[in-house]
Formats: C-alpha cells, structure tokens, sequence
C-alpha cells in the first residue's frame, strides 16, 4: 500500500490557519454534531457537482443515513433547501486537527466526492 504523505509546508499552513478561523468563527472549523449512526459522506464541491450527489441521494433509501457537504456556500444552501433531513456543512478546512475533529465527530461508513480536489491532510487520514 503507498503512504499518502502531507507535505510539511501544506501541514504548517494548517497549523497557522486552523486557530485563526476558529477565533474567526468560521463554519470550516466546526464544531459538527456527533452521529449516532456511521453515514455515509457525500461531498459535492459545488453547484455543478450537486446534481450528481443529488441523484444519488434521490437513490438511497430515505432511512440510509447520510452527512452532506460542500465547498461553497451557496451548494450548502442547496442541500439544506433540498434535504434538510440530513445533516449538512460547509467542506471542513484541510488541516490534521479540523480534519481529525470532523472525522470523530461524524464518523462516515464510507465516502463519496464529487469532483477531485487536493486534500492532503483529509486523504492522509481517511486512507
């Protein structure tokens, strides 16, 4: 198996930027509410990509616990109109302890991305 390896500089800008966004209230940074249950994580980085996690949410049963996110608000807005059932944030910040918070605190069975972007520290840790 290769080991995904976070850059030092990318775990440093993290280091830096995680307080700063938490003193700033940012929605990146939590706090996100624990699941009783192990969803499944759908992400969609925006308004495009919506439409492909909107299917397949329309294809799941209405039981099958699901946590919704996205990289912009304007698609979080979406999801909450559409699906206010299921819990839902903004994408979290890609550093090791806003990704480890996010993580514990909903604990995904899986995870499905609609569209490829580069999270270092959030595929270091889900692999």
């Amino acid at each position: 198996m290769t080991r995904f390896v976070v850059p030092a500089w990318y775990r440093g800008l993290g280091w830096i930027l995680a307080p700063l966004l938490e003193l700033a209230g940012s929605r990146r940074t939590g706090p996100w509410t624990a699941s009783a249950c192990a969803p499944t994580w759908i992400h969609a980085a925006s308004l495009g990509e919506l439409k492909g996690a909107l299917r397949l949410l329309e294809a799941l049963p209405p039981t099958h616990p699901v946590f919704l996110t996205s990289s912009t608000v304007a698609g979080l807005d979406l999801l909450k109109r559409q699906h206010p059932q299921h819990p839902s944030s903004l994408l979290p910040l890609d550093s090791s302890s806003v990704v480890a918070k996010f993580l514990d605190a909903i604990h995904p069975s899986s995870a499905v991305f609609f569209e490829s972007e580069a999270w270092p520290c959030l595929l270091a840790r889900l692999r």
